[in-house]
């Protein structure tokens, strides 16, 4: 009788406890809820003080929870788990209808919303993918989880990549969703990929969307540093190396250049800038764009002075083509007094890009010196295919 009295205090015991744990999960739930809500701007300080005191009490009960997830229901759960099985044997079209019938039934829940479109998605009816993930995406902005939103542009951009049975898809489509997504970056204070996805939403819009002239003014905002109101700026010091960084990793080319030679002007440079000057010269290997060529040059010589030949020969050399010789001239001639003082010593490599560059600036004598220094270098080498090269582009000087 005793062992009975035992065992029936701890079952009391343990009912007790899941009690508790219900009233602290279901307090957690409220308080998820309440700082959405106040985060998402739709419950004043007062409403929300009320509602954790009513919850405190064990008065309130909130439904539904973060997210839109719906309390435990047991023919929910096994309809979804139905719907994943006919996922998972590829029958997309009876899965999407056990969805769309839950979504009907729990409009709120943002999950079964997203389950649907990714059923429309892997069954190829991309129109409904893009209807159901934008309604997905606006929900998710709603209930202010912002960074769940943006997950779902971004699959949405995607999908507009993706060709229909009726072409492409419309460029109006295309963007609503530049401009949402630069709206939400805007708000998250990622001030840089806003900037990148309107001028994305420009490239995309009709001459005459009337958002135009608002996105312009926020690209001038966004260029100056400021952020919007709502947004918390996370965009670096406007001169120091996380500029650089930040611009080159979102391929802003220009930008970086140009905060680098801004640092060079105000004498901010130092050998740990080194690394940023080798990545700028890497970006400006193929072209300029966009990016003054006094700028590029500033590039050039940070690298020639801290004996990154390859690197600084490089953006002059492409100075040079696109026809910057004037500019390109004195700062080649520094790197050819620098390097003469170790002339043995100068791979082959950017010999070559020397006595291109000068022959670009039809510079004859030192393109020659340069090239001999070559010929010398292969000599040693006992490389005669490379000599005989070398000796043709001497000559062909010589002559001209």
């Amino acid at each position: 009788m005793a062992m009975d009295t035992i065992v029936l205090d701890l079952q009391n015991q343990v009912e007790r406890l899941k009690r508790e744990l219900e009233g602290w999960q279901r307090l957690g739930r409220v308080l998820g809820d309440v700082f959405r809500r106040v985060g998402s701007d739709r419950l004043s300080a007062e409403d929300a003080a009320v509602r954790l005191q009513a919850a405190m009490e064990g008065r309130l009960a909130v439904t539904p929870t973060a997210d839109g997830e719906q309390p435990r229901d047991r023919e929910r759960d096994q309809l979804i788990a139905e719907a994943q099985r006919e996922v998972q044997g590829g029958r997309f079209d009876r899965a999407i209808e056990i969805y769309a019938n839950l979504h009907e039934r729990f409009p709120n829940d943002t999950r079964l919303l997203l389950k649907l479109g990714d059923c429309y998605a892997r069954s190829d009816d991309v129109q409904q993918a893009l209807v159901t993930y934008r309604k997905v995406a606006r929900q998710y902005e709603e209930q202010g989880f912002f960074l769940k939103a943006v997950a779902v542009y971004k699959q949405i951009l995607k999908l507009c990549d993706t060709p229909t049975e009726d072409g492409r898809i419309p460029k109006r489509t295309v963007a609503d969703v530049r401009f949402a997504l630069a709206k939400l970056y805007e708000r998250l204070g990622l001030l840089v990929d806003a900037l990148l996805m309107y001028e994305a939403f420009l490239q995309h819009a009709e001459e005459t969307d009337e958002r135009i002239s608002t996105v312009r003014e926020a690209m001038a905002r966004l260029e100056a540093g400021a952020p919007a109101s709502t947004a918390q700026s996370v965009e670096p010091e406007p001169l120091s190396r996380d500029a650089i960084r930040t611009y080159l990793r979102y391929g802003l080319v220009e930008k970086a250049t140009a905060v680098f030679a801004q640092r060079w002007r105000n004498e901010l440079l130092t050998s740990a800038d080194l690394d940023d000057a080798l990545r700028l010269a890497g970006a400006l290997r193929f072209r300029l764009v966009g990016c003054s060529i006094q700028d590029a040059l500033t590039v050039a010589r940070f690298c020639i002075a801290r004996h990154q030949w390859t690197e600084g020969l490089t953006v002059i050399h492409v100075s040079i083509v696109l026809g910057h010789t004037t500019e390109a001239l004195p700062v080649l001639e520094q790197c050819w007094e620098l390097l003469r003082e170790s002339i043995d010593r100068t791979p082959p490599a950017v010999l070559q890009l020397l006595a291109e560059s000068f022959r670009a600036l039809e510079q004859r004598e030192k393109a020659i010196a340069a090239f001999e220094e070559l010929e010398r270098y292969f000599r040693e080498q006992k490389d005669a295919t490379q000599v005989a090269r070398v000796q043709l582009e001497i000559a062909e000087l010589k002559q001209s």
